[in-house]
């Protein structure tokens, strides 16, 4: 297992904001976020669905958002992870939503907030013109509340195999396309977990369901998000 994650966190480090073809907002330099990892007093909240809460995991302590917290611990961090809820999707967390609290908690300022939902709606095939607007109500609302937090959007991995695509009508890719226009137009952070993740499951990173990931794909992920979270600041 050593060896997949030192080779996928090396990988990690390549994946930058990306750029897309929307109109572009200048990408907010990771302020916060860098300054709190810099005086010992980080925070991580961490808003999105199932494949965030990583409850597919064999235990907590194999939830990458639980090891990236306790890598991080020497560094006086925390991680919020109440907001990572299974099912949800987008429309939960905009004003009114369910789950809007989540979002409204961010007036804690938080130095960075992880958003990622997509994967469900994908199986649900709610509307992309709907998806697009929520996450702008979402990025939106936690610039209100916290507008210094850095905001980086993930797309956690594509759901294997391919087949599982071929009945739908929209791709998971179109979802993601959205997630990059919205992260450019408003000046946010992208990265695709996709790269981490190889198409056939060579590495045997996925629960059966193969949408999920297990105790191996927690710890690919955790790797791939601590390196690039702390590539921000220019740490390793």
């Amino acid at each position: 297992m050593r060896g997949v994650v030192a080779a996928l966190t090396a990988l990690a480090l390549l994946v930058v904001p990306t750029a897309a073809a929307a109109p572009k907002a200048a990408v907010v330099a990771p302020g916060r976020w860098c300054e709190d990892l810099e005086r010992g007093n980080p925070v991580i909240d961490v808003l999105g669905d199932s494949m965030m809460s990583a409850t597919a995991a064999s235990q907590e302590s194999y939830r990458w958002h639980q090891m990236l917290g306790q890598s991080l611990r020497d560094r006086g961090a925390q991680v919020w992870a109440g907001g990572a809820i299974d099912g949800s999707v987008t429309g939960d967390y905009v004003p009114g939503g369910r789950y809007a609290n989540h979002v409204e908690f961010t007036v804690n300022r938080p130095s960075v907030v992880v958003l990622s939902w997509g994967i469900a709606q994908w199986a649900g095939q709610h509307p992309l013109d709907r998806y697009r607007e929520d996450y702008q109500r979402i990025v939106d609302r936690i610039r209100v509340l916290s507008p210094q937090s850095t905001v980086l959007l993930v797309w956690p991995s594509w759901a294997y195999p391919e087949w599982m695509d071929w009945g739908r009508p929209v791709k998971q890719q179109q979802y993601q396309q959205v997630m990059r226009e919205v992260a450019a137009a408003n000046g946010v952070y992208f990265v695709g977990g996709e790269w981490w993740f190889p198409g056939d499951d060579r590495a045997g990173l996925y629960s059966p369901d193969r949408v999920h990931h297990n105790d191996r794909g927690q710890v690919v992920f955790y790797a791939g998000m601590r390196s690039y979270l702390l590539g921000l600041c220019g740490r390793g």
